[in-house]
């Protein structure tokens, strides 16, 4: 799941500040993909380190990621 955290942290303020937690996984849809869901934590805007989420849906069978969205 590179791509997708390379995605995650390419969207952040402050990237350098990316760390990742934890991430689960759904089993795998009929149709072949997966819900990915990291929890990690970055800065805010005030200096602050929050815990974020977001969840990426990928293909199971060569691991690409089709789309991700931040969660709270």
């Amino acid at each position: 799941m590179l791509d997708f955290a390379r995605e995650v942290k390419d969207s952040l303020r402050e990237p350098d500040s990316f760390e990742h937690v934890m991430s689960s996984a759904t089993p795998v849809h009929a149709d072949g993909t997966q819900i990915i869901i990291m929890e990690y934590r970055a800065r805010n805007g005030f200096g602050g380190m929050n815990v974020e989420t977001a969840q990426a849906t990928v293909n199971n069978d060569d691991c690409k990621l089709i789309s991700w969205q931040g969660t709270r």
